[in-house]
């Protein structure tokens, strides 16, 4: 990862940090891309 310019999260956030981006990232996949998807599958029958 690190050739290609990417930091694993272990490296550079606590475990703090970490617990609240993957639990950001987690609420933005339900709240947002999962009525998202749904929308567009009706969109597109």
């Amino acid at each position: 990862m690190v050739k290609e310019g990417v930091e694993a999260a272990k490296d550079f956030l606590n475990l703090k940090e970490y617990e609240q981006q993957r639990n950001y990232l987690e609420d933005k996949c339900v709240g947002i891309r999962l009525p998202s998807q749904k929308f567009a599958e009706a969109v597109l029958r």
